[in-house]
């Protein structure tokens, strides 16, 4: 499936790159149980993969403050992110737009 979607850039310059590379076995991965979603790896240097997305969604990037970062809509069921972002810990939220289901995953920007 290709991953071209438009990103809503807010308040930091963000590059997207959608050749981010898998994890090594000792990155950690956060898998969401109701959704099955999973975001990897986690702590990262700002490549993320988000994979297992419902077949519409919407995806937010905040801050720990809650400032809104960055959205995205789209269809894929893989999004891979490269974030321009200063150290620190960030929440990406991913609702399902067809039936408002919600996940929410915290990460770490090193």
């Amino acid at each position: 499936m290709s991953t071209s979607a438009n990103w809503t850039e807010l308040a930091y310059s963000s590059p997207i790159n959608f050749d981010c590379t898998s994890p090594s076995p000792t990155q950690s991965m956060i898998k969401s149980e109701e959704n099955k979603i999973i975001l990897f790896p986690n702590p990262s240097f700002g490549d993320f993969k988000l994979s297992h997305l419902p077949n519409n969604w919407y995806i937010a990037v905040y801050s720990v403050s809650g400032s809104k970062i960055m959205e995205q809509i789209g269809s894929d069921d893989t999004l891979n992110l490269k974030l321009n972002l200063p150290e620190g810990m960030y929440f990406i939220k991913v609702i399902s737009t067809i039936n408002g289901e919600e996940t929410q995953f915290k990460f770490l920007v090193k």
